[in-house]
């Protein structure tokens, strides 16, 4: 299933779709409306997914039910009246699972860990940490072990505070190995902090994968509904491609696949 999985996400992100419709437009050259159609379809549905405000509405209806467990902190930079609770606010628990994705392996050639946008995982599980809520920090992720202890020990998290399940390779593998772990030590609840595009997925594998647990979403990187509430939010430059959309995109694209996925298929 891990590497079906893969196949899938491969072929179906969106600059493939649109080169796909291009090719087919070309092996029917002879239907000229037909041919005309798919490539209409392929420009205008790059161009879609290469704008902001696709990301802003794809990202924010994932990031949607989560928003109430913002903290925040994660909301300080808009200057916009902000809501959910604060680390302080949110309920105790047995331990605090963070799920991996969001940060590079440090090397031999520097001894810290490269961060990437989901790193507010890691920064939001310390908050939890730090503010008591749970007195474990599990770190769900292959690498794990290798990228977010640094990051962890330089926020002042123990050892024997952190626990590292290094077997997983997607979500679904994340619940489940994490479930058996957490069984044998005892725990029974549990909170899950992911991005907030990830979390709705997240909660269904766990809920399907982790029935031992008890699971409370702790939702942080909201980056669709921040660039919502920008200053800028959805001006007319939106609607026009940009690079850093595109990405952004193809990230919520691939997500909307394995919620789709598992839906239909689990």
């Amino acid at each position: 299933m891990f590497i079906l999985n893969k196949i899938v996400f491969a072929v179906s992100n969106p600059l493939l779709v649109a080169i796909l419709a291009l090719a087919a437009s070309l092996a029917a050259r002879r239907f000229r409306r037909l041919s005309a159609a798919l490539v209409a379809f392929s420009v205008v549905w790059l161009w879609a997914w290469s704008t902001k405000a696709m990301y802003i509405a794809v990202g924010g209806w994932l990031e949607r039910p989560y928003a109430k467990y913002a903290t925040r902190a994660d909301f300080a930079a808009s200057g916009e009246e902000t809501w959910g609770p604060s680390a302080a606010e949110c309920p105790d628990a047995d331990a605090i699972v963070v799920l991996g994705g969001g940060m590079g392996c440090h090397t031999n050639g520097c001894p810290y860990a490269d961060m990437a946008a989901p790193a507010d995982r890691v920064w939001h599980a310390v908050r939890l940490y730090r503010v008591g809520k749970a007195p474990l920090v599990v770190c769900s992720g292959f690498s794990d072990e290798w990228s977010t202890k640094p990051l962890l020990e330089d926020f002042g998290v123990p050892d024997s505070a952190m626990i590292f399940e290094t077997a997983s390779r997607n979500t679904e593998e994340n619940a489940r190995f994490v479930n058996a772990m957490l069984r044998e030590k005892g725990v029974s609840k549990i909170l899950l902090v992911t991005s907030a595009w990830h979390m709705r997925r997240s909660v269904l594998m766990f809920e399907k994968y982790a029935p031992d647990l008890e699971v409370m979403p702790c939702a942080t990187d909201f980056e669709a509904t921040m660039a919502k509430m920008h200053p800028d939010g959805i001006r007319f430059n939106a609607f026009f491609p940009d690079p850093d959309s595109f990405g952004r995109n193809c990230t919520v694209f691939k997500e909307l696949l394995g919620l789709a996925g598992y839906t239909l298929f689990r």
